[in-house]
């Protein structure tokens, strides 16, 4: 069954084609069980995927699974944000995945954060840590210079398999002094 999606307008007029749409209204006649599943959903995070002639787009909203990670890690201010890029980007990722299939994304470094991995799976699990969760730095600082040169790692496990595909790359940041 194909739903509607709501995209804001300025995507609904570059031509996305709409393909999902969630939208959950508690009722005045629901019972105390409905309107706590409602709610329940209601918070849960969000990855959507919209298809224009040149592109896919995916948009994450990941702001509980963020929270939760900050909670549970005591992480700082920067390390948040920087572990909520890499939850989108493993959640985004995860969202072409078939069945159980899983991708975990593994960047290490030599700089202040040293590491930085996420594992995510198409059924909108998702889990996330760093190395350095307190590093006292200013919020504005990108990934790059957090982690400075060293590998990004990315793992795809597929179901039933006993040996998952993995790709490797450099990363290098080049500091420019002005």
């Amino acid at each position: 069954k194909k739903m509607l999606l709501s995209l804001p307008r300025h995507f609904a007029q570059s031509g996305i084609r709409r393909t999902c749409h969630t939208k959950i209204i508690v009722q005045p006649g629901d019972s105390k069980e409905i309107r706590d599943y409602k709610e329940r959903i209601r918070k849960n995070d969000r990855v959507l995927r919209g298809v224009t002639e040149n592109a896919v787009v995916s948009v994450a909203n990941i702001t509980n699974s963020v929270r939760t990670a900050k909670e549970k890690h005591g992480l700082s201010p920067l390390t948040t944000r920087l572990l909520g890029r890499a939850i989108a980007a493993g959640t985004t990722m995860a969202m072409s995945l078939k069945g159980d299939e899983r991708v975990i994304l593994d960047w290490a470094g030599e700089g202040p954060l040293k590491r930085v991995v996420v594992e995510a799976s198409r059924n909108g699990e998702v889990r996330g840590y760093v190395d350095n969760p307190n590093l006292d730095m200013p919020v504005s600082t990108p990934l790059g210079y957090a982690l400075r040169t060293g590998v990004l790692r990315v793992t795809h496990i597929l179901y039933n398999m006993s040996t998952p595909y993995n790709s490797i790359v450099s990363i290098a940041v080049i500091f420019a002094i002005f």
